[in-house]
């Protein structure tokens, strides 16, 4: 019996300290991550089995040490206290609450900025561009005309000398050269056609340039006329002595 007595563990109860909380939060927050659960820190300290009285005794003794130490904490490091308590002020809050207005204030003012961005000036900046863009579109059609004004002109001088060059062949007509011939003929065609295709684009222009354009043309397809006239009379009576030429009168008429 006596043996077995000594082998009972004594029941021991905890005194409540500072150190004693701070172990068991610890703990608690290494385990679970919550916060100190109280009757988990009665029973593992044994403290269910002390007298309310007494437990109370101690809590109230231990509120008193905690003060004490945390008014010698404050003593010597009262610089930091007072920033920590100057933290969570009055006059920090207000700080804080106008600094919200502030950046309400300036969220605002970028709201209408931006509202006037987008309906005015980016609408006023698209009418430009598109006033821009049109302006360099007919700034490229101009350009395109006078290219081609340029080229009926070169077109009309050099139709002229070549239908002077054919008409002065027709004139000699036993020495008609019937390759060369033949191949003038095709040019000419060629460059008629062409201010044929330029003076189409221009049938709505009535400019003095594109009237003498247009005398021009009518004038040069008038000699053409004559000058094919002539050729089908001279191949009509010798065919083959001019078999190029025949072959180019029978194209052209085709066409």
């Amino acid at each position: 019996m006596e043996e077995s007595l000594e082998d009972l563990e004594l029941l021991v109860v905890g005194d409540l300290t500072r150190d004693l909380f701070a172990e068991a939060a610890a703990q608690q927050d290494s385990d679970t991550g919550d916060q100190l659960d109280v009757s988990q820190f009665l029973l593992a300290n044994n403290l269910q089995y002390v007298f309310i009285d007494d437990l109370y005794k101690q809590l109230k003794q231990l509120e008193q040490e905690i003060s004490s130490a945390l008014l010698t904490e404050v003593k010597h490091s009262y610089a930091e206290y007072v920033s920590l308590c100057a933290q969570f002020g009055g006059k920090h809050n207000s700080e804080i609450l106008d600094s919200l207005q502030q950046v309400r204030y300036e969220v605002a003012a970028f709201e209408n900025k931006l509202r006037h961005l987008v309906h005015v000036e980016l609408r006023s900046t698209r009418d430009n561009v598109e006033s821009k863009v049109e302006y360099l579109k007919a700034l490229d059609n101009i350009d395109t005309m006078l290219q081609k004004h340029v080229a009926l002109d070169s077109i009309f001088q050099f139709s002229g000398r070549l239908s002077r060059s054919l008409e002065t062949a027709c004139e000699d007509a036993p020495a008609i050269d019937d390759e060369l011939v033949s191949e003038l003929l095709k040019e000419l065609y060629k460059l008629l056609q062409c201010a044929h295709s330029i003076l189409t684009e221009f049938h709505d222009l009535t400019s003095p340039l594109v009237t003498r354009f247009r005398n021009n043309y009518q004038n040069d397809v008038h000699v053409f006329h004559t000058i094919v006239s002539t050729l089908i009379d001279k191949c009509s009576a010798k065919g083959a002595d001019f078999p190029k030429m025949t072959s180019t009168l029978v194209a052209v008429a085709k066409r």
